[in-house]
């Protein structure tokens, strides 16, 4: 949950990245389906990388899911047109295929005594509170800073999740080859 609770304080709202690619030229309407494709590609990988989490393991998925995550989130903060905007959604889409689900399922594999409804309620919880904080947070960058800065810092944060998974999370515990 202490990793979960680090990634959330990255994942700031999507609706930035919708800012940033009308910011970097991108139309309306290209906006648009540039942000149909990312779903599209999560909506097509989450049952391929649910089955992935269950031969190699979740931590390893997460991990696989933060690093595209700073990747692409140091994509959208370095980009500076808007046909960079279509890579990184697709690479996006990614993201949540490999988080959303495998999330969840390594707070019940990890929750001991807690009960598995109890575990996907505190994950649950700690996601919800810290994305509303990430965005409190990334828009106050945005205004103050940059909006690279928003992008940078949920890149930063989210390489260090990854680190700590690798390093507080053995494989051995989480079904990892």
């Amino acid at each position: 949950m202490i990793v979960t609770a680090v990634f959330g304080l990255a994942n700031s709202a999507n609706a930035f990245l919708i800012l940033r690619s009308s910011q970097l030229g991108l139309a309306k309407g290209w906006t648009i389906l540039a942000y149909a494709l990312y779903n599209a590609v999560a909506a097509i990988a989450s049952m391929p990388a649910g089955s992935a989490s269950d031969k190699f393991g979740r931590r390893n998925l997460l991990v696989i899911g933060y690093a595209i995550y700073a990747v692409v989130y140091a994509g959208f903060g370095s980009a500076t047109s808007g046909w960079a905007v279509w890579p990184l959604f697709a690479i996006y889409g990614l993201f949540p295929a490999l988080t959303d689900g495998v999330g969840k399922a390594l707070a019940v594999d990890t929750a001991g005594k807690a009960g598995h409804a109890t575990a996907i309620g505190i994950y649950s919880m700690i996601v919800g509170i810290t994305q509303v904080a990430a965005s409190f947070a990334g828009g106050k960058l945005w205004d103050a800073v940059s909006p690279a800065a928003t992008f940078y810092t949920g890149s930063i944060l989210a390489a260090a999740a990854a680190v700590l998974l690798l390093i507080l999370l053995p494989a051995r515990l989480t079904g990892g080859k």
